[in-house]
């Protein structure tokens, strides 16, 4: 099978350990792309974070953002695929998130702006004000109360903030059959050595239906695409595309998904994918 889409997640797949690219995993993207095939990030990233990776690897192509509710177009600065939150869902969420015991925060896309907005009193938590205080975040910070956060426009994730035992808390708070999809995933910080975010999203949203609407932006056959991933937020697109590799650190769900799976994002897995099914090194 000749494969002319790629889709790779950052955290955990691209990104090494200490959120760099490894150099032979650069190499082998760049050589993808001088294939002529096309080489995309999938990631629960905002559009930000995610622009600077794609910039650093010479990307040029839309990138799906925020687990799948955005694929964006870098050049236009437009949506090829949109889907915003309903107030009733972030409502819902972020009762769940303070019920569990944390603060809210709700991330916007950048077709808005691309703010991320806050109760008036986050501070008082210690895990949402470490959360803003970090440099990329404090000058996008906006302050709401918790019935204009409801509200805010084109919100794409509530998050909440807190330490890995935080889900099964938040697990706990789910009832009256609200159905979301909540990931899991650590955090970097100076400060604090459990500091994780959690992230809801709406149903019928993800990366594997963002992958299909990408594939379609370029008349490509959903056969004819790769995934690359570790963590259950890459699920879906493992199973949506023609071959989903697992990544050697993934979790045991995800490899038991996947039509292949190769070394550790320590051990330049993705380069190790890229070469077998693209290059065909």
């Amino acid at each position: 099978m000749s494969y002319k889409l790629v889709a790779i997640d950052l955290d955990g797949t691209l990104l090494d350990e200490q959120k760099k690219i490894r150099p032979r995993v650069k190499d082998a993207i760049q050589a993808a792309v001088r294939a002529g095939v096309v080489v995309t990030l999938a990631t629960g990233r905002r559009h930000l974070g995610a622009r600077a990776v794609a910039d650093e690897l010479g990307l040029e192509v839309p990138l799906i953002l925020y687990c799948g509710s955005l694929v964006y177009d870098i050049h236009s600065s437009s949506a090829l695929y949109h889907k915003p939150l309903p107030p009733s869902f972030i409502k819902e969420a972020i009762a769940i998130i303070r019920q569990s015991g944390y603060q809210p925060a709700i991330l916007q896309s950048p077709l808005s702006g691309e703010r991320i907005f806050l109760s008036q009193n986050y501070e008082d938590d210690q895990f949402m004000r470490e959360y803003a205080d970090s440099g990329q975040r404090q000058d996008l910070i906006e302050r709401c109360s918790y019935d204009e956060l409801a509200f805010v426009k084109d919100a794409l994730t509530v998050v909440g903030i807190g330490p890995r035992a935080a889900m099964s808390r938040l697990l706990g708070s789910l009832n009256n059959g609200f159905k979301c999809s909540l990931f899991s995933y650590p955090l970097l910080s100076k400060n604090l050595a459990d500091f994780h975010g959690f992230d809801f999203i709406q149903p019928g949203v993800g990366k594997g239906i963002a992958l299909a609407a990408l594939a379609e932006h370029y008349g490509i056959a959903l056969s004819e695409t790769l995934a690359i991933g570790d963590s259950p937020n890459d699920l879906d697109m493992l199973k949506a595309a023609g071959l989903g590799v697992a990544m050697g650190n993934a979790a045991a769900e995800v490899k038991a998904v996947a039509g292949a799976i190769v070394s550790t994002n320590e051990e330049d897995g993705v380069a190790e994918a890229l070469d077998r099914y693209i290059l065909k090194k």
